[in-house]
């Protein structure tokens, strides 16, 4: 079965964490769904990073819930890999 009928039939959602920290302080986070409630993310999309503030350093983590017991971990049925591009930085003066 395809990735997506896989998800679908079930309901794990998985999305990409970004955490954003100034001087070693955490200043918030944001997520990006890559799976949720049956719906598999297929397109490049522009995400919005201004809700972390200024900051010196961005993190990236998977997090996920499962609401099948027979799904033990995502990368049986996603990919372990996603992808960044066209990042766009504005310094400070």
């Amino acid at each position: 079965s395809s990735a997506a009928s896989d998800v679908y039939k079930r309901q794990v959602n998985y999305a990409i964490k970004a955490t954003g920290y100034l001087n070693g302080s955490e200043t918030a986070t944001l997520s990006v769904a890559l799976a949720k409630n049956g719906t598999l993310l297929t397109d490049w999309t522009e995400v919005d990073m201004s809700g972390l503030g200024v900051v010196d350093k961005v993190t990236f983590t998977v997090d996920w819930d499962n609401t099948s017991s027979a799904v033990k971990s995502p990368e049986q049925w996603l990919p372990f890999y996603w992808c960044i591009d066209n990042v766009k930085v504005e310094f400070e003066e």
